[in-house]
């Protein structure tokens, strides 16, 4: 069977199911007695549906538990490039400081002999 006909079968007992689980949920709600006198009636047709649901919604679950162990490490790998983006930029800031530091250590050093020269011509 292919691919695309076993995920049409999927999708069929799914429909099917909550169908029939809604209907189920109708009659039940009209008279509780006619749902108990149907599973009685046909109890090998309710035990199919029944398994059929939890082997489509099981497999669903499967699925599920997949795309959320996707889904972490796709976080995971987002928060490793946003680390090194912050270490890069801690990096940056560092350097900067460094600049500013050096440039008004340079500042300091003209202004004194500036001022060490208008001493010296006074």
């Amino acid at each position: 069977m292919s691919e695309q006909a076993a995920q049409l079968l999927r999708m069929f007992a799914a429909g099917s199911g909550a169908g029939i689980g809604a209907v189920a949920a109708f009659f039940a709600a009209m008279n509780p007695d006619a749902l108990a006198h149907v599973a009685a009636s046909w109890p090998g047709v309710v035990l199919g549906l029944g398994c059929g649901g939890i082997f489509v919604l099981d497999r669903r679950f499967g699925h599920g538990i997949t795309a959320v162990r996707e889904m972490a490490a796709a976080q995971q790998g987002l928060t490793g490039a946003v680390e090194q983006l912050v270490k890069r930029d801690d990096q940056r800031a560092r350097e900067q400081d460094l600049m500013l530091d050096y440039l008004g250590t340079q500042t300091e050093k003209i202004l004194n002999c500036l001022a060490d020269l208008k001493r010296g011509q006074a």
